[in-house]
């Protein structure tokens, strides 16, 4: 566990209205769970954060 690394860019700026960090695109609770998700997991929660970001148009 730990080899697919956070997306985090260390600049959060969450948004309590869409609950999800405009800089990663993960939820708060994905962004919580991260240490304890294995990378099978993690690689899940990237795919939905790509997701996100692409519905968003960046």
């Amino acid at each position: 566990m730990g080899e697919v690394k956070s997306p985090c860019k260390r600049k959060c700026n969450y948004d309590y209205k869409t609950k999800m960090c405009p800089e990663c695109y993960r939820m708060i609770d994905e962004i919580m769970a991260w240490p304890h998700l294995n990378d099978e997991e993690r690689l899940f929660v990237l795919k939905k954060a790509e997701k996100r970001k692409a519905e968003k148009g960046k």
